[in-house]
């Protein structure tokens, strides 16, 4: 009786086939690694984007508190509690790029417009101005009806001192900024990391920023003004009209 050997009912085509898959296989894996950057870099213009949808919410609904009550919110919850059925934030978005707990730097104003926890800016007359944020010390603002030179420290996020933690009691909140210094895939503002992006809302009429401080109500201001250089943060201006409920979020926005 003879044995048959089994190398020969081989199919001697099938070491090709293993070839030819081992192949594509490493074709695929070149492929996903060359597209996994892209992938990454857009991920992160998506969040870019929803970072300034929210802090121009927060924008939004302290310019529409401000016309409601005369007088600058002192809390985040001031803006969110539906208090006499009125809510001038839909929630409390956090800082998509605090991954540790969301929290925003909170930005106050102070008495002769001066900003507190500003890193872009030392007066509230500097915001929206072309060139004027990170403008070193004595810088003047004379935009909005400033012409008082800035003194004292530099805006710039280096120089300023460490952020307030947690909310100031009894101050005039006019904006938010993050935590996270990180450099930015967008420049907004010329700021060209996170913790330079500031949401400032910029009143409307000169006079009402200069008497910050104290109760927060606002000084009259006869004649002053004219139309906040950031349209965004003009509360009257085309699409920023208030709606009932508070903010109308876009679609797909979250916490």
């Amino acid at each position: 009786m003879t044995t048959r050997c089994a190398s020969q009912g081989r199919d001697p085509e099938s070491g090709y086939t293993l070839l030819i898959v081992l192949l594509m296989v490493a074709t695929i894996l070149l492929i996903t690694a060359a597209a996994a950057p892209n992938i990454y870099i857009q991920g992160r213009r998506d969040r870019d984007e929803e970072m300034i949808w929210r802090g121009q919410q927060y924008v939004r609904a302290i310019g529409l508190y401000y016309k409601k009550y005369g007088k600058y919110p002192q809390t985040i919850d001031d803006l969110t509690n539906s208090n006499n059925q009125i809510r001038f934030l839909r929630q409390a978005y956090k800082d998509p790029m605090n991954t540790e707990d969301g929290s925003w730097r909170l930005i106050y104003l102070g008495a002769g417009g001066v900003l507190i926890n500003s890193v872009m800016y030392t007066n509230i007359a500097q915001v929206g101005v072309p060139g004027l944020a990170n403008s070193a010390p004595g810088a003047t603002a004379t935009g909005g009806g400033f012409g008082t030179p800035i003194a004292g420290t530099a805006a710039s996020g280096e120089n300023q001192p460490a952020p307030i933690e947690g909310e100031v009691i009894g101050g005039n909140l006019v904006g938010v900024g993050s935590k996270v210094k990180k450099p930015s895939i967008k420049v907004y503002n010329g700021g060209t990391s996170y913790y330079e992006w500031e949401f400032i809302w910029k009143p409307v009429v000169a006079g009402q920023a200069g008497a910050a401080g104290g109760s927060g109500a606002p000084a009259q201001a006869p004649g002053a003004g004219g139309a906040s250089a950031n349209p965004s943060a003009n509360p009257s201006a085309p699409g920023t009209s208030p709606m009932p409920g508070g903010s109308s979020p876009a679609p797909g926005q979250g916490q």
